[in-house]
């Protein structure tokens, strides 16, 4: 009888302490239910790649006033949907955080896969200024139709470092290529460039033109007559000024018109 006694009040001991470890639950739930800040818009549906080492993945994500508030399971994160939240399914597409590129070669990438290789080697063949010369005039020849459309031909990648003559070329060497439309070739560095004649016409730089802030024009030995070689910002002044100029020579793309189009500051810099 004492044990059977004993057994009931444990048996209901049992019941009553599951029913307010439930309670608990339930409670502490709702409590995170009602506390939690409503998101402006939560992602879910899809793999959410947190780049977490503790958590490195995440089926939804809450987001307010452009930060995170949460990120976990979707059971987790669904007290964060408010009566304005706007939910968005992933669709099994993946959600990484966003990049912030501060210094990129986005546009320098085309550039490059449009332009003569110029590398030396074991990229290319630019282990002289003959060589320029001769991958210039072949890459001319091979592109003629698009030479002709964009009345420019741009090189990029020698090095003078590793060319036989130890120096730059001149204008007038580039010359020898074309002289009839701009020839532009970009150092490996991409900081500084070669103009033949035609390229520093269009670009406006002449013996007139004064020192730029942040870069050097070269002269020709006792004049102020530009060798070709442009460091730094006369460089990327020229660039975009040919960029502006590129395509069959009309009125709509003259040197004048590339010069207006530029910002005041970057004008301003190149006049």
């Amino acid at each position: 009888m004492e044990t059977g006694l004993a057994s009931t009040r444990i048996h209901r001991f049992a019941a009553a302490l599951t029913a307010t470890s439930f309670a608990v639950s339930l409670l502490t739930t709702s409590t995170v239910a009602l506390g939690a800040v409503p998101a402006d818009t939560l992602y879910r549906g899809g793999p959410i790649l947190t780049m977490n080492d503790a958590q490195p993945r995440a089926e939804a994500l809450a987001v307010k006033d452009g930060r995170i508030l949460a990120v976990g399971t979707e059971s987790e994160i669904q007290p964060y949907i408010g009566a304005q939240t706007q939910v968005r399914e992933l669709n099994g597409q993946t959600l990484i955080p966003g990049f912030v590129d501060a210094h990129g070669h986005v546009a320098a990438v085309g550039l490059q896969a449009l332009a003569a290789n110029l590398l030396p080697p074991p990229d290319g063949d630019g282990n002289s200024i003959e060589a320029l010369q001769s991958v210039l005039r072949q890459y001319a020849s091979e592109y003629e139709a698009r030479i002709n459309r964009v009345n420019a031909i741009i090189g990029f990648g020698y090095d003078d470092s590793q060319l036989k003559e130890q120096r730059h070329p001149t204008r007038q060497e580039l010359d020898a290529v074309r002289d009839d439309i701009p020839v532009y070739i970009v150092h490996q560095s991409g900081h500084l460039a070669v103009a033949n004649t035609k390229a520093l016409e269009v670009a406006g730089i002449t013996d007139q033109t004064e020192e730029m802030p942040g870069g050097v024009i070269r002269r020709e030995g006792g004049t102020q007559v530009p060798n070709g070689v442009l460091e730094e910002t006369p460089h990327f002044v020229a660039l975009q000024r040919l960029t502006c100029s590129i395509g069959p020579a009309t009125p709509s793309n003259s040197p004048t018109k590339a010069v207006a189009s530029l910002p005041p500051s970057t004008t301003s810099l190149a006049s």
